[in-house]
């Protein structure tokens, strides 16, 4: 029976003239293969249509051709396994370059268990000799929530020639068929086993299932491989594997274009949990505290500020992320189309089979674009819940600005009455004295009231504007600036909440002499003032967060501490 070894190449040259050269190397050929694919043409690409992935992949199908040809492709990885083939193909979305052994061995597997075995060995075999320069590994995220899962391309599959037959043993635990153009593939999807874990993703996954087929061939092999023209003569069978494969490349590298924008999602949800959980206490707080005031300790107002500020963040980065996935979506499903437009020559079954695979591997973009959606549910949620306190503070705001037009509105009155006896010549007193008087008291009321005036817009206004402790300003400045300090400051800013060692605020004494009797009030004053130093920290991250000048994995790990303390008490 024979394998199919699916691997990538890591890297590729820039010259072309290394071409040749680097494919020897890479498949350590001996002298005599070396001359043989030395004979073959470097594709030249005189319209300057072809990428370079491309242009390799004509220039080492051109190289190949020569070895089978001259019956000079044969290499021996071990006394059970031998190289009797290799095909190539690549991919133009991700400028890669596919490879395709096909190894011989002398011994079938009886069972799951021995098959399991032999491609285990010869995982390791290939890894041995040739990853230095070529990669195994496909594998994709299947699950993102707490146990994390991944899901595997079988880069090893067993191939039975016309003639060979699986054993109905082996074949059994395969649930699973349909028919190919050529052969027919048996599949299912099972846990691997402990050596392929070890070589998906660095080994760094306990949670590992994989994508099996058997496929045993209706027609002989030697009809299914590659010709010499590689626009006419590329072997259906071999693009059949190409493009399973390609299915876990590409969306391998669709999630590591996205990996930012996927903990960046995680990290809007974290902190979005945290405002809904302290929401109720939030606004219940308000319920129960003075909504205006002329003075500096205006506990409220800042609390008030940084919410909205808090706010207007969250949209932006809620925004961001949700840009960035609709403009991803775009592109992918240009890049899948294609993918299933290569297929399209294949039958019926492998076709409703690759829409299953296209289904299997794009589970994590569903995953994290159904937890947006969630996300912004919430955030929706919340932002309705702070416009109708915006509403209550600007309900209470107009009171006050009422209160000070009816203040004008009296003095006008009075001053134009008196203006109106003194007019009159009541007699009260002579008009050359108290014209100039009542003149004067009007004109310094009027003066008096636009300077109070200018005051409490002083006071309350500028105050409200700047309302965070002059680190989390520094702070935000530094990540418009883009200041490489500014990972160390955030961090500074998270620890001292967390530790409670950062700068303190406190109540005026005369509200603490009001409320020295009041245990409620305290904790509720208490409660007051380390939640708006929450607040801060949340204007801290969400702009370092969303300007990339803070890792989401690190803010992720600040906001689990900050909830931690806030489940503990305050």
């Amino acid at each position: 029976m024979k394998y199919i070894c699916s691997a990538t190449i890591k890297t590729l040259p820039e010259q072309p003239e290394e071409w040749l050269g680097y494919l020897a190397k890479i498949l350590q050929l001996n002298p005599a293969q070396t001359d043989c694919i030395n004979q073959a043409e470097v594709f030249q690409d005189k319209d300057g249509q072809h990428i370079q992935a491309s242009r390799f992949f004509r220039t080492a199908f051109n190289a190949f051709y020569h070895l089978r040809n001259t019956k000079a492709l044969d290499i021996q990885l071990s006394p059970s396994f031998q190289i009797k083939d290799i095909s190539v193909r690549f991919t133009r979305y991700e400028n890669t370059v596919f490879f395709f052994f096909l190894i011989e061995t002398p011994k079938a597997p009886a069972s799951d268990q021995e098959l399991n075995q032999q491609q285990d060995e010869l995982l390791e075999l290939l890894n041995n000799n040739f990853s230095e320069y070529l990669s195994f590994d496909f594998h994709v995220t299947a699950k993102v929530e707490q146990f994390k899962e991944l899901l595997r391309y079988q880069s090893i599959t067993p191939v039975y020639d016309l003639g060979e037959e699986a054993s109905q043993n082996l074949l059994d635990s395969y649930v699973n068929q349909h028919q190919g153009e050529g052969y027919i593939r048996h599949y299912k999807i099972a846990y691997s086993t402990a050596t392929a874990r070890k070589h998906t993703s660095e080994g760094n996954s306990s949670f590992v299932r994989e994508q099996r087929s058997i496929l045993a061939l209706t027609t002989q092999l030697e009809s299914l491989q590659d010709g010499q023209n590689p626009d006419t003569q590329r072997s259906q069978f071999y693009n059949i594997i190409q493009t399973e494969a390609a299915f876990f490349s590409r969306t391998r590298a669709l999630e590591e274009s996205l990996k930012s924008t996927y903990e960046r999602i995680d990290f809007l949800s974290d902190l979005v949990d945290i405002m809904q959980e302290q929401w109720v206490k939030i606004r219940s707080l308000f319920s129960i505290s003075p909504k205006f005031s002329l003075v500096n300790r205006s506990h409220t107002s800042h609390l008030f500020f940084n919410l909205l500020e808090v706010n207007a963040q969250i949209t932006a980065l809620e925004s961001q992320i949700t840009t960035r996935l609709d403009k991803e979506f775009g592109s992918m499903q240009e890049r899948y189309e294609r993918l299933h437009f290569n297929a399209s020559n294949a039958q019926t079954g492998e076709q409703e089979y690759f829409k299953s695979i296209h289904q299997l591997v794009l589970k994590s973009f569903e995953a994290y674009n159904e937890r947006m959606k969630v996300v912004s549910n919430s955030i929706a949620r919340l932002d309705k819940g702070i416009s109708q306190l915006r509403e209550d503070f600007d309900s209470n705001t107009n009171v006050i600005v009422q209160m000070l037009m009816f203040l004008f509105s009296v003095v006008m009155v009075l001053w134009g009455l008196f203006v109106f006896l003194a007019d009159k010549g009541t007699g009260v007193t002579p008009y050359a004295f108290s014209f100039p008087l009542l003149t004067g008291v009007g004109v310094a009321s009027l003066v008096g009231i636009f300077i109070a005036y200018m005051v409490v817009a002083n006071v309350y206004a500028n105050r409200s504007a700047k309302i965070m402790e002059n680190t989390v300003h520094k702070g935000i400045e530094h990540c418009l600036i883009g200041c490489p300090k500014t990972p160390a400051l955030v961090d500074e800013i998270v620890e001292r909440y967390v530790n409670t060692t950062g700068p303190q605020r406190r109540a005026s004494t005369w509200h603490k002499f009001k409320i020295r009797n009041n245990d409620s009030a305290k904790k509720s004053l208490t409660y007051l003032f380390k939640m708006t130093q929450c607040l801060e920290v949340f204007n801290t991250l969400l702009p370092a967060v969303a300007l990339e000048m803070y890792s989401s994995e690190k803010g992720k790990e600040g906001l689990q501490k900050i909830s931690s303390k806030l489940e503990g008490g305050l």
